[in-house]
């Protein structure tokens, strides 16, 4: 046991204890911790503060906000009016209601050209009506015989620029030749040709 434990051990210990500037360096660390703290409590307390005078604002603004919208629409501060994006919606649903969806007008002007195309090549016809409304499209035509019809017929269903589609042919002899009716269809109507 006495070869473990030196005889000199004891002093060095005494020599590498805290002392006295050991001492004041732990106080002012504590000092400088202490300050610290408070000047992060001090910023704290003043941001708490400035957060109070913004939920003040915050309040002011909203309740401006409210009288505006009662004077616009007094539903608006009804219970259960909060959901601003659902009431919108609802809003714009009622609307949407009150009004009938526009129908699309068929391209009459285009029509009349592209008929024209047709009547203005060399056949011996006499034209006696052409009716392009926008609910049933009729060309009505005195031809000379059957295959002038069935020519006719055949160059309106094919007629570069047209949309009426489905164009379908009546023919009555009349006066030494065929009175011929030409009804079509619009693409988006559902009438009789």
């Amino acid at each position: 046991l006495r070869n473990s434990v030196a005889p000199d051990a004891g002093l060095v210990q005494l020599a590498t204890r805290p002392g006295r500037a050991h001492r004041a360096m732990h106080r002012w660390t504590g000092i400088a911790v202490l300050l610290a703290g408070l000047a992060l409590g001090l910023t704290a307390w003043r941001v708490h503060g400035s957060a109070g005078a913004f939920e003040l604002e915050a309040q002011k603004t909203k309740e401006e906000w409210r009288t505006l919208a009662a004077q616009i629409d007094p539903r608006s501060t009804e219970p259960g009016a909060g959901d601003a994006l659902l009431f919108l919606q609802d809003e714009l649903a009622t609307r949407q209601a009150q009004f009938t969806p526009v129908q699309t007008i068929p391209p009459i002007m285009q029509e009349l050209e592209a008929v024209a195309q047709v009547l203005q090549d060399p056949w011996t016809f006499e034209l006696r009506k052409i009716q392009l409304n926008p609910t049933l499209p009729m060309v009505q035509v005195q031809v000379p015989d059957i295959g002038t019809y069935e020519t006719v017929l055949e160059v309106l269903g094919t007629v570069g620029g047209s949309t009426i589609t489905d164009w379908r042919g009546d023919m009555a002899m009349r006066g030494g030749g065929v009175e011929a009716t030409f009804r079509g269809r619009w693409p988006d109507t559902e009438g009789q040709p």
